[in-house]
């Protein structure tokens, strides 16, 4: 059943324990990394080498700022470049993230050092050798909860939402941007939202995206210009007439007061400055409308009231009820799952460690929000989360209510 579109207009967002290799051979760790240096850039620039790489790999792989925000990582390595005229990094010791006990030591020379050092790491994690093994007695040790990070730190659990538990058929033709952003640049946190994200890669991956194909931006590397440059250069040069393509966002969004336009804000926006700083919502609706795609599907897990939650507002403006300007023109490709009415706070789930609407949202995925035959369709998906979402919200003194927004109702899984 279709819903309104004034409805959905209104935006939102305001396991086992043993380690273990799923259908495709990848390895259920979740593996960090980041830079020797304090402020360096080789922990993310080595995250985003390793997901290039062919499988079999890690479930979810990222880079952090060191090992203290190593919280949701099972695994972490230190990068190193030996020498200040060596533009890539030459060695990696890796580290449980649990009792910071080094594993090991990898190094590479010659060209092609990010793939020989990844390809190393993974060689230790494709055997029943020692590192496998210590990674799994220390998640079992812990049971389903991540130690804390640092001093002070929340603990931070793992989900039965974080591996999918299913495997699709790979579908050569479909490709995603997830988006998640925790620590903002001069912004408060948004909790959970990169656990969001990675998460949500991880199931568009069991629905049969090449992983070459899934653009994921976590923290800083989640710039204005990195939406930019995926969502109206490498999306257009690559979507097909077959393709599906998916689009999560997890962070902060945030009204204009005087327009009453709503904008994702990237990890450095400045909510005083969002036209010059931020992404437009109804310009992520026009670009992903007119990508050449069998569908798109989007799914927002932020929300643009400007009254807390996953939102953000100018200093000395009012809180306020968003309208959000679409696409002018009908998008009949596109499939829009958001979380909350634009008057509402976005909630989370300390217990999964993810949004609320994002828990239920890949819970969904994982065949909750299966028919009798099996068939998981938005309507499907949209009439199992609502009623969870609006519970779990109304524990918390809260209301939160998703919305849905399709022309032709779109078969998920």
């Amino acid at each position: 059943m279709k819903r309104a579109l004034a409805a959905a207009a209104l935006l939102a967002g305001c396991t086992s324990t043993a380690v273990v290799r799923d259908a495709s051979g990848d390895i259920d760790l979740a593996f960090c990394a980041f830079d020797a240096n304090p402020g360096g850039q080789w922990g993310s620039f080595f995250a985003r080498k390793m997901r290039e790489l062919p499988p079999p790999s890690f479930e979810s792989v990222r880079g952090i700022a060191s090992l203290n925000e190593a919280e949701g990582c099972d695994l972490a390595a230190e990068i190193r470049s030996s020498g200040a005229t060596i533009l890539s990094p030459t060695s990696a010791t890796v580290y449980s993230a649990a009792s910071r006990k080094k594993l090991f030591s990898v190094s590479a020379t010659g060209r092609g050092q990010p793939g020989k050092l990844g390809r190393s790491i993974l060689r230790e994690f494709q055997r029943d050798g020692e590192p496998y093994r210590l990674a799994l007695a220390e998640r079992a040790a812990r049971g389903n909860a991540y130690a804390p990070a640092r001093p002070g730190a929340p603990n931070a659990r793992r989900s039965d939402v974080d591996s999918p538990g299913y495997r699709a058929p790979q579908r050569p033709n479909d490709f995603a941007v997830v988006i998640g952003i925790d620590g903002y640049k001069d912004l408060p946190r948004a909790e959970f939202a990169e656990r969001d994200a990675e998460a949500a890669a991880s199931h568009f991956a069991a629905l049969g995206v090449p992983k070459r194909h899934i653009v994921s931006l976590y923290g800083e590397n989640a710039t204005r210009t990195g939406l930019t440059k995926y969502l109206e250069e490498w999306l257009p040069r690559n979507a097909k007439p077959e393709s599906t393509v998916y689009f999560f966002f997890s962070g902060h969004g945030a009204p204009d007061p005087k327009t009453g336009a709503a904008y994702l804000v990237p990890w450095d926006g400045d909510a005083s400055f969002l036209k010059s700083t931020a992404y437009p919502l109804d310009k992520l609706y026009s670009e992903l409308g007119k990508l050449p795609a069998k569908r798109v599907v989007v799914a927002l897990d932020a929300c643009f009231s400007g009254a807390g939650g996953r939102s953000v507002l100018a200093k000395g403006a009012r809180p306020l009820v968003t309208k959000v300007r679409l696409a002018s023109r009908p998008l009949k490709n596109l499939t829009m799952l958001t979380a909350s009415a634009g008057d509402e706070i976005t909630t989370t789930l300390d217990a999964q460690g993810h949004g609320v609407f994002t828990y239920y949202l890949l819970k969904g995925l994982q065949g909750a929000a299966a028919d009798a035959s099996g068939t998981i369709t938005a309507t499907g998906l949209y009439e199992y989360l609502r009623p969870k979402v609006q519970e779990e919200a109304r524990l918390q003194n809260r209301e939160q209510t998703p919305s849905l927004f399709y022309i032709t109702d779109p078969v998920l899984r």
